[in-house]
């Protein structure tokens, strides 16, 4: 009887024939999800607005449009140069609050307030808490952007904050923005070679790393996109192409809510803390 010889054997028919991998389906475990909509998505202003055809939805967005290039303008001529904030009133508090007192962003507060009930709750994350709130305990802290060729935000996250999002307003292919795998830290036990790779199920997004050990997501939003994520998860604006003349206008806010503890110490009074020498008179 022959004997087949696995080292010498060369036949490429026999070598099919012996290759017994296992056709193995992935599972995924421990993901982080960050979750999309578009824009208009509730009631108020902007349904009311939208009651007869598309043009009204077209108006609303030139205007938000013009709101925040005239806003983010002023702050240009605050900043001058300063290319980490000419581009966004994050750092101005006047004009943000000046932003704020706008229909549209009044609504628009409203509907993000709406929404992180939605996805903090019961059939989301699993916080019940939330439902004791009202809208004036949900705290919102919203800001608006405008990158044009040169500006990038680097890798950071969102502290004291539970969900962040950014509603786009304007986009452009050379200004995605990029979430990093959590578990990326992981990846030093295998000898993978990364590289980027499409999505399957999202045009709109694409990965750099391996299938099963990505370390980016790269992500092109659309026009009136919405995207909400946990606070943790670490992002960033690259500098986009810088042949290209672009603009890419947002809206960015964190969202949490206020907790409430029943106890019996209400009477306890926290200025019995203050450092030495700090009292008020008496």
């Amino acid at each position: 009887m022959k004997r087949v010889n696995d080292a010498t054997d060369k036949s490429v028919g026999n070598l099919k024939h012996r290759f017994q991998g296992l056709d193995l389906a992935p599972l995924p475990a421990f993901t982080s999800h960050i979750h999309r909509g578009y824009f208009p998505y509730g009631h108020d202003a902007f349904n009311r607005e939208l009651e007869t055809d598309e043009k009204p939805l077209e108006d609303l967005v030139n205007r938000i449009e013009d709101d925040i290039r005239d806003n983010i303008e002023k702050v240009s001529e605050i900043e001058g140069d300063n290319g980490e904030k000419n581009y966004t009133n994050y750092f101005n508090d006047e004009l943000r609050d000046k932003i704020l007192e706008k229909d549209w962003m009044k609504s628009l507060c409203r509907q993000l307030k709406d929404t992180y009930v939605n996805l903090i709750g019961a059939n989301g994350y699993g916080n019940e808490d939330v439902y004791n709130c009202t809208r004036g305990d949900i705290e919102l802290f919203i800001w608006v952007n405008r990158y044009t060729k040169g500006h990038q935000h680097t890798r950071h996250n969102h502290k004291n904050s539970i969900i962040s999002g950014t509603l786009y307003v304007k986009t452009h292919e050379s200004a995605p923005i990029v979430f990093h795998n959590p578990n990326a830290k992981n990846n030093f036990i295998f000898e993978n070679r990364d590289k980027g790779f499409p999505s399957e199920w999202c045009p709109q997004a694409e990965y750099f790393g391996n299938q099963f050990a990505p370390e980016q997501l790269i992500y092109r939003p659309r026009p009136l996109e919405v995207l909400m994520w946990p606070s943790w998860m670490e992002h960033e604006v690259p500098k986009g192409d810088p042949k290209d003349d672009y603009e890419r206008i947002s809206i960015s806010f964190n969202l949490r809510h206020s907790r409430t503890i029943h106890s019996e110490d209400n009477h306890f009074n926290y200025g019995v803390l203050k450092p030495s020498g700090h009292f008020d008179d008496e």
